[in-house]
């Protein structure tokens, strides 16, 4: 395999889910997974853990839980790569997202006897703050299917705000789309004065010309959602496209996606705004709060937009009429 899906797994059913959903991605984002069970290291005096006679044993039983998911993997065209590892989970798991063949880390967002009244378990909450590579996250009530079968996505909801990290996020987004034959949702939320705002309600003239500037901003936003949507006329897809209005962009999504009945969402780490954190506020805000399957895709790689091109130029494929036909995202080297 060259690309992997990176899936933690410590034995729980939890954990297993994301198994599922990682393997609806496989094709379209990468070749295989890479399974890694982390044993943490213990308490022993002895001076090489993994020498010691006990830790021998639970490495082995872990290698043996591995390969059985891995074969169950097997049995649906899946192809999966096991490793054990000693230490801290979240560690050893940021460090193999920074490999550069592991292109999305894929875990569940509690695992095996974390308390479901936070929004996520220790070590998900310590690789999302840490992890370099993008991520996603599968909460325990989304729908894994039956056993061994990889989890469908029919709607994938992408929140577009304009930026280079949102078309690059838009173009993989249509590369799972495509694989799945999902139809894809482009979004626009154009944002609204904000409650502290509205708490001193706004003169006459002062709402005049808030309507005026959303109606400009809306449609702004549909023209710009429209040359997306003519960007994808090359592919297969099924593509639509919606401009709402929301005084928080996070809780616009969410309720969109349950008007829409997505059940993936597909959003950039960094939007317009950019941030210094590995997810910026939106990201992180959907991550807390949605019970949906997110993905947050990291920003392109160095050297995609060599040359002076777009993100939407090396994820989407040639703009409308452009001569010589360049890769679709299927094929472009860019999105796998």
């Amino acid at each position: 395999m060259e690309r992997y899906l990176l899936v933690p797994l410590d034995g729980s059913t939890a954990a297993e889910t994301a198994v599922w959903h990682a393997a609806g991605l496989v094709g379209a984002l990468a070749d295989g997974l890479l399974l890694l069970q982390v044993l943490e290291t213990p308490p022993l005096p002895s001076e090489n853990v993994s020498r010691d006679l006990d830790w021998r044993l639970l490495h082995a039983e872990s290698a043996a839980y591995l390969r059985s998911v891995a074969e169950r993997l097997a049995e649906i065209g899946v192809e999966a790569a096991i490793a054990v590892e000693i230490g801290a989970p979240a560690e050893q798991i940021v460090r193999h997202a920074r490999r550069q063949d592991v292109v999305l880390v894929v875990m569940a967002a509690h695992g095996r006897g974390e308390a479901e009244a936070f929004a996520f378990g220790g070590t998900t909450h310590k690789v999302l703050s840490l992890a370099p590579a993008s991520v996603m996250v599968v909460r325990r009530g989304a729908d894994a299917g039956p056993q061994a079968q990889a989890v469908g996505f029919h709607h994938v909801l992408v929140p577009l705000d304009g930026s280079p990290a949102g078309e690059w996020a838009l173009g993989l987004a249509a590369a799972v789309a495509r694989q799945q034959q999902a139809t894809l949702l482009l979004l626009h939320l154009v944002p609204e004065p904000p409650p502290a705002w509205q708490r001193l309600p706004p003169s006459g003239e002062e709402a005049e010309l808030q309507g005026r500037l959303a109606a400009l901003q809306a449609e702004r936003a549909t023209r710009y959602l429209s040359e997306m949507e003519a960007r994808l006329a090359h592919t297969d897809l099924q593509v639509r496209s919606r401009v709402g209005r929301a005084a928080h962009v996070a809780e616009g999504i969410r309720a969109v996606a349950a008007q829409e009945g997505a059940d993936l969402i597909a959003l950039a780490a960094h939007g317009a705004s950019g941030a210094p954190f590995p997810c910026g506020a939106v990201a992180q805000r959907l991550l807390a709060t949605c019970g949906l399957p997110i993905v947050v895709f990291q920003d392109a790689p160095k050297g995609v937009f060599d040359g002076g091109r777009r993100p939407a130029d090396a994820a989407l494929g040639p703009e409308p009429g452009a001569e010589g036909g360049a890769a679709t995202a299927a094929n472009d080297p860019a999105v796998r």
